[in-house]
This record gives C-alpha cells, sequence and structure tokens, in this order.
C-alpha cells in the first residue's frame, strides 16, 4: 500500500532557528512578572509553519509556509511597559501636589496628594494572526505567494472597547504625621483584529482584495474590492435586512426588536469604469416577511406566527452595456407594490413549518415544489415537484400524522405484514374501514390525480380504492414485487372542499403500506427513517423502493433495491441486496495483486433427480475470494437461513426432481463483497444442461 505523508517544521526559514516565542516563562516558584494578569498565557506560538507533502520516496512533493504574528520582546521605560504592537502601559500622568483642598478640607502640613493616570492599549486579539502563505514546489520555486494587512489601531474606528477604573483614598500612618491623598485613573482600551487587505502573486500575476466597509453592530463585512491582474476592479456590496426591515433590528435599540442582525436583504456587484463611475453587473434581492400561518407541532391546528422569514427572492433582468454592466438598472424598492418591471420574482415561499423549514414554494414560472416533514418536522419523508402542499400526501405507516386531513386508520406491527418500516395498515369490513385517509380542504387543484400504495398479496383481490364516498377497483398499473403489489390508481378531482379519498377493503382484511397521492403532473420522492433516525428506505417517483442497513455505529453496510417479478424466466421480486461494503480500518486489501474489475457469476455443474451443482465464479479485484453459500427457505428468492451452508467455490443442493428451490452465495474480494441468487435446475429428465438466472 502506498503511503504519503506530511511533515510539520517551526523553524525559521531564513535561520533554521526555532521561531517559537512565549509571553514569559513559566516556574513552579514564585515569579514576579510585571504586568502578567494582562499578558496572554505562556504557551508556546510560532512565527512561521511549513508543512511538507512528502512522495512516496520520502522526498518533498511541494510545501507551504505560513507565517503569523506573534511577539518578539518587550521593553521598559520607566514606568511605561510596551510588548511589540500588542500591549502598552502608559504613564500619562504623575503629579504630586500640596497643601491642596481635598473635599473642603485643607491638607495640614507634610500631608501631600498623588495623582496618577495609566492608560492601557491591549492589542492582543492580533496575536496569531496569518500574515502570510506561500507556496512552493518541489524544486523551492515561488508558486504563489499571498500577504495579508491588518487595520492598525490608528486605523481602526469600530469595535473598540474601552473602560476607564477611578479610585481615591487617603492613607495616615499616624497623628504626627499628614495624609497621603491618592488620586489615580485608569483606562484600558481593547481593540479587534480587523483584516483590511489580502493580496496574492501567482504565476507573475497580481490581485488583491480590499475590506472597506464593516457593519456596525456585528463587524461583518457590507464592502469590499477586489482588483484583478488585468487592472479591472470589482466591488461587492451586502445590504443587511435589519436596515431595511426596522423590528429585525438590535436589541439594544429597542428590546421589542428581533437583534436579526446577520440577515441579508439584497447583493450587489459593481465595475469601475475608467471615469472612476461603480456600475451594476450583478444584483440580488430577498424581501422579508413576519406574516405567516404555521401549523402547531403540538396540535397539528392553523396558527398565526409573527415570526421573520424570506419571502421572495428577485435578480434585474435587463440588456447589458458592452461592459457588461446592467443597462437602464434602477435600485430595488422594498415596497414592491411600486417595484420597476426589470426586478423579476424567481422564488418565493409560501409556507414554512412552526421552525422556519421551508414547506411550499413556487419559482418564478409558478411551478411550486413541496416538502413534507415527519410530524415533529425534524426529518424530511417526501419531497414533490409540480404540486402544493395542499395536494399531496405521503405515508409509510410509521408514524401518525397531526390533524384531521390526514387519517393513518389501524397499524399493524408484525414484520411479515410490513413492506417497510416496522408499521402498516390494515383495512377491513368489520371495524378498520379505511385506511390512509385524505381530506383535501379545497385549496387543491382540480384536475388528473395520481394514487399509489402497496398492498399485501393475500388479500389483493378485495384492495379497493374510494373517492368521495364510491367505492372503486384500482385502474392503474399493478405491479408485483414478492409477497407484495404496489396498486395505482388515476382519478379526476374536482378541487372542492371536502372531497375525500381513502383505501378500502371488499371483504376481508387488507394490508396497506407506502400510499401516496399528488397531481398526475407531479414527482415524488419519499422517505423512511428507523428508530435511530437513520435513513432506511427511499421509495423512488414510480413508488419503488431502496433499502438500507447500517452496522453499530451507525455505518452503511447493505444496500437493497426493489425488484418486479419477472414470471417469464421465473424470477421473484422483493427488495434484492446490490451492495455490500466492508470497513477494514487501514488493513490489507488482500493478497492479490490484480486491479481489473471484480466480476462474479453462477454456472450449473451436474444435475440429478436429488441433487443440484452450483459452481461460482469470479475474476478480477484482488485475486483472492472466500465464498458463502446459504439455502433459501422453502421457495423463497428473498429469505435465506443464516447458516452457511458451504465455503467452498462449489456448492450441492439436495432437492427433489421439479421442486423449486433457490441458493444465494456470497463472493468476498479484499473489502468488495457480491451476491448471486440462482435457482435450481434439475427436472427429473436426466438433462444435466442448462442457464439458470443470476440475480
Amino acid at each position: 500500500m502506498n503511503k504519503y505523508k506530511k511533515r510539520y517544521t517551526y523553524n525559521n526559514p531564513e535561520t533554521n532557528q526555532s521561531s517559537g516565542v512565549t509571553t514569559y516563562a513559566p516556574s513552579r516558584y514564585f515569579k514576579e512578572i510585571p504586568y502578567r494578569s494582562e499578558l496572554p498565557p505562556p504557551t508556546v506560538m510560532y512565527k512561521y509553519v511549513t508543512v511538507e507533502n512528502m512522495s512516496i520516496n520520502n522526498e518533498v512533493s511541494n510545501k507551504t509556509v505560513f507565517e503569523f504574528n506573534v511577539p518578539d520582546g518587550y521593553t521598559f521605560d520607566g514606568d511605561n511597559f510596551t510588548m511589540d504592537d500588542f500591549l502598552s502601559i502608559t504613564v500619562l500622568q504623575d503629579d504630586t501636589q500640596e497643601d491642596v483642598d481635598v473635599q473642603g478640607e485643607v491638607l495640614g502640613m507634610n500631608s501631600t496628594l498623588h495623582k496618577r493616570k495609566y492608560e492601557l492599549k491591549n492589542n492582543t486579539s492580533s496575536i496569531g494572526q496569518l500574515v502570510s502563505k506561500k507556496e512552493y514546489n518541489s524544486f523551492g520555486h515561488l508558486l504563489s505567494d499571498t500577504q495579508n494587512k491588518y487595520k492598525t489601531i490608528a486605523d481602526l474606528d469600530q469595535g473598540i472597547h474601552r473602560e476607564t477604573y477611578a479610585a481615591y483614598k487617603s492613607v495616615q500612618h499616624n497623628i504626627t504625621e499628614g495624609k497621603q491623598y491618592q488620586l489615580s485613573l485608569s483606562s484600558k482600551v481593547n481593540y479587534p483584529s480587523v483584516l483590511e487587505e489580502v493580496t496574492t502573486v501567482a504565476s507573475g500575476l497580481s490581485q488583491s482584495e480590499k475590506y472597506i466597509n464593516f457593519d456596525f453592530n456585528t463587524g461583518n463585512i457590507l464592502e469590499s474590492e477586489k482588483t484583478l491582474s488585468n487592472g479591472t476592479v470589482l466591488k461587492s456590496k451586502i445590504i443587511p435586512a435589519y436596515t431595511k426591515y426596522a423590528d429585525m433590528g438590535s436589541k439594544v435599540d429597542n428590546d421589542q426588536n428581533h437583534n436579526m442582525l446577520v440577515q441579508e436583504t439584497a447583493q450587489y456587484r459593481y465595475i469601475k469604469d475608467d471615469n472612476g463611475t461603480w456600475k451594476p453587473i450583478d444584483v440580488a434581492a430577498t424581501t422579508w416577511s413576519d406574516q405567516w400561518s404555521v401549523v402547531d407541532p403540538l396540535t397539528g391546528n392553523a396558527i398565526t406566527n409573527n415570526v421573520w422569514r424570506t419571502a421572495k427572492e428577485y435578480v434585474w433582468k435587463g440588456d447589458l452595456n458592452e461592459d457588461g454592466s446592467l443597462s437602464g438598472f434602477v435600485d430595488f424598492d422594498w415596497n414592491t407594490t411600486n417595484l420597476n418591471q426589470g426586478w423579476q420574482n424567481t422564488t418565493e415561499t409560501t409556507k414554512y413549518t412552526a421552525y422556519s423549514k421551508a414547506i411550499e414554494a413556487k419559482n418564478i414560472n409558478d411551478n411550486y415544489a413541496t416538502t413534507i416533514f415527519d410530524k415533529h418536522k425534524e426529518k424530511v419523508i417526501a419531497m414533490i415537484d409540480n404540486s402544493k402542499a395542499s395536494e399531496v400526501a405521503f405515508s409509510g405507516a410509521e408514524f401518525t400524522p397531526l390533524g384531521s386531513q390526514f387519517q393513518i386508520g389501524q397499524l399493524t406491527t408484525n414484520p411479515s405484514d410490513c413492506h417497510s418500516g416496522k408499521q402498516a395498515v390494515t383495512v377491513n369490513t368489520l371495524n378498520a374501514l379505511s385506511g390512509f385517509k385524505v381530506t383535501f380542504d379545497g385549496s387543491h387543484q382540480s384536475g388528473m390525480y395520481k394514487i399509489s400504495v402497496w398492498c399485501k398479496n393475500s388479500n389483493v383481490a378485495n384492495a379497493r380504492i374510494n373517492i368521495n364516498g364510491t367505492s372503486k377497483l384500482f385502474n392503474g398499473e399493478q405491479v408485483s414485487a414478492g409477497d407484495w403489489t404496489m396498486l395505482n390508481h388515476y382519478e379526476t378531482l374536482n378541487g372542492s372542499n371536502g372531497e375525500i379519498v381513502y383505501v378500502a377493503s371488499n371483504s376481508g382484511t387488507v394490508i396497506y403500506d407506502d400510499f401516496r397521492i399528488h397531481p398526475i403532473n407531479a414527482t415524488m420522492t419519499s422517505y423512511l427513517y428507523n428508530e435511530y433516525d437513520e435513513l432506511s428506505y427511499i421509495f423512488d417517483n414510480n413508488n419503488l423502493g431502496s433499502y438500507f442497513e447500517y452496522d453499530a455505529v451507525g455505518r452503511l453496510t447493505d444496500t437493497y433495491s426493489e425488484a418486479i417479478d419477472e414470471p417469464n424466466i421465473q424470477v421473484i421480486g422483493g427488495f434484492k441486496k446490490v451492495k455490500t461494503i466492508k470497513y477494514n480500518h487501514g488493513e490489507s486489501l488482500g493478497d492479490g495483486t490484480t486491479n481489473d474489475p471484480f466480476i462474479t457469476y453462477v454456472t450449473y455443474g451436474t444435475a440429478s433427480n436429488n441433487a443440484q451443482e452450483f459452481i461460482a465464479t469470479a475474476t478480477g479485484g484482488t485475486g483472492t475470494y472466500q465464498y458463502k453459500w446459504y439455502k433459501g427457505i422453502g421457495n423463497s428468492s428473498s429469505n435465506f437461513e443464516t447458516t452457511v451452508a458451504s465455503t467452498a467455490s462449489s456448492y450441492t443442493l439436495n432437492v427433489s426432481c421439479n421442486d423449486i428451490r433457490w441458493v444465494k452465495v456470497e463472493i468476498t474480494s479484499g473489502t468488495e463483497t457480491q451476491f448471486r441468487i440462482v435457482r435450481n435446475n434439475n427436472a427429473c429428465d436426466g438433462d444435466t444442461t442448462g442457464g439458470g438466472q443470476n440475480e
């Protein structure tokens, strides 16, 4: 196995000496360190870090050198202290006066007043700033050089925190001495670390980006200018939403505000022409609203929810000037009743959950898209294109939805009665008269709808669909897969309030699972989860499923795909394993050396009236293979014994003549496993030839 590694060094590239520094040397004994409380802790900080990528020959293929801003030393000038540009303590005043009236009291003989004023400037936030990043090839040639420039203390005009502490006290050692009055004033100024400009030189070309305007409340970048290598200058501008919607503003200004300070309402990009004029080249705007009707996650009832959420998204659509700027551009008007027609509404979110997850949205062509969540509004269980939320329903019977518009019905937890998951719906003519009952509220469109549901074969002949009180046979495609049949039905709904659709039984008990309804021109993909919130099933637009299994730590191990019955070649459908993943944690992938594709197949060997031989063949992969044979239970092609019948490359199954039996073989090469399922071929006529069916 080829191994690649990274090597880290911390020396100064020029002197090859360690670039590590610390603010002071720690000691297990008491140590007097001036202003220690203001200094950063004594951790080792490196000015240079070099990362080298090593080849399989342990040679440097390329490297990157990072330079950081770290302290270089400190100085004392009397009582003044300076640590580079990171920390300074300055005595601004140090006076002593005598015979001064203090609070109406005249100082006596030998009494003095001491006045001291200190200023502490704390810029330690700039420690650790990335100063530069240089990339080199294997020959030590510089490929790119990125330099970061930060604002100095003199350039900073926001984000500065100031605090002042004043103290006054008097001291008298004995009655024969005068009083000592001490008045001190200490000011501390904390400065932020602000990146001002980034310049990158690569392949002889230079470009830079300068950050010129920052949000007063958050410090986020609002405007930046980028100069390209050809001299073109571009500007990006962001408009915070709270500047257009006052209720989204800071609670410091109004405690009734929502403090939504990082949300954006517009993004503009400009290009500077030869006259220094900024012209727009790309613009987008987003409107916000706090007027929403959502479903209460506890009761399922509609409630008013005054939470600010995005409503509509706009872009400018118009002609371009020769320089690529927008022709005839008019700035966005947040009073959208007078919006210029050049602004096109591309997306509108029309419904949210109570937790602000989008349920329904439409595009510029008024085509809707819908997302259905579980009853806790946490996990997506269906995604539908070309349909409103009021026009669709899906359930795998794994939970009972809130509200009265979608009622699941009576449930069964018998594993053999579940097409997917751990629950299904039972319907009979005695007490459980309906299943997957959908009641429309009149906001759905009129037209043709498709209903699709899986029904267990035990009583599929009595499966019925009830439309507005009329029981009908399923009129669409019927697709069998193992023990289940997918029933489809097409029905025209008139769009009126109170239309009802549900599955029913003509006689006896009928078991249903994985129900869906949507307009015929819509497409739906649905999802089911296990008790550990792992995705266990995906059903495609045709309502055919894929099943996923996981190991104890939540890693995907096996994937199954639902296959339909193929009676012409005597194949029984159902969920068939199509992929197995094995994890080796860096162990050898095998002893073989071949890298050809891993291919497996099964052929027939000798057949007799009472036995059938199967021969497994593998090529490619690692060249080393392991075999596991399993016997089918009864005449099932999907359920197999868990006991391994053989680990050889061939296996002979004892079986009576004309009795259909299936076997499965798992063939492993390295970390990849493939399986084949095949039926016996002995027909009691002495014929030892035949093809069989590899799944």
